[in-house]
């Protein structure tokens, strides 16, 4: 039934949930699968990617911990991309406008470092912890749940515009940063590091 409703349906994302053996290969075919460990044994729950241990859980996986997950994931899938597009899109406009020398734009450590010092920490802090809504008003308000179901926290939309919005906060601040040392004019120019540390400083604080 679920590999014909997966077939039948393109786009629609199944959840199974299940208690015994018998319901191995309906929890391996959903794209999300629920085993109930318990009397019938831990067959499912092996199977499953979500093991509860009673059915009257599966009402707070996932209107709880489904909703925030979908929230979380969402923001961190989107804020990624934000992040590194800054970074990346500034080394690449400062190398069009050396006209491709291969000069480095940001010390190395800084660069190495982006993804794991500088800008890590906050988006693990909100995959992890970030609530918008208590549990109690999660399972109060069901009708919550349905951004997921209806995507309004991840689409095509939401996904361009936070691209949108990197590649334009990465120019603004490579050609702020030139205009502010009067790079274009040549005179007085600084040192090719201190100019990306001025912009790299602005690319973290952006992210």
């Amino acid at each position: 039934m679920v590999a014909l409703i997966k077939a039948g349906c393109p786009g629609t994302r199944t959840l199974a949930v299940g208690d015994g053996a018998n319901d191995v290969d309906m929890i391996k075919e959903a794209h999300v699968g629920v085993g109930i460990a318990g009397a019938e044994g831990v067959q499912a729950a092996n199977a499953s990617d979500f093991s509860i241990g009673r059915f009257k859980f599966l009402q707070r996986l996932l209107l709880v911990h489904g909703r925030w997950n979908y929230r979380r994931m969402s923001k961190l899938v989107c804020y990624m991309f934000y992040k590194n597009i800054c970074m990346v899109l500034t080394q690449l406009l400062y190398s069009i406008y050396t006209g491709f020398s291969g000069q480095k734009f940001y010390i190395e450590l800084m660069a190495q470092n982006f993804n794991l010092m500088y800008t890590g920490l906050p988006i693990l802090y909100l995959a992890v912890l970030d609530r918008d809504i208590s549990d109690e008003n999660c399972l109060r308000f069901p009708m919550v749940y349905a951004d997921g179901p209806l995507g309004r926290r991840l689409n095509k939309r939401v996904f361009w515009s936070w691209v949108l919005s990197g590649v334009i906060e990465a120019c603004i601040l490579l050609f702020v940063t030139m205009w502010a040392f009067d790079v274009p004019d040549y005179h007085g120019s600084p040192y090719v590091f201190q100019l990306g540390l001025v912009c790299f400083c602005g690319v973290v604080r952006a992210g």
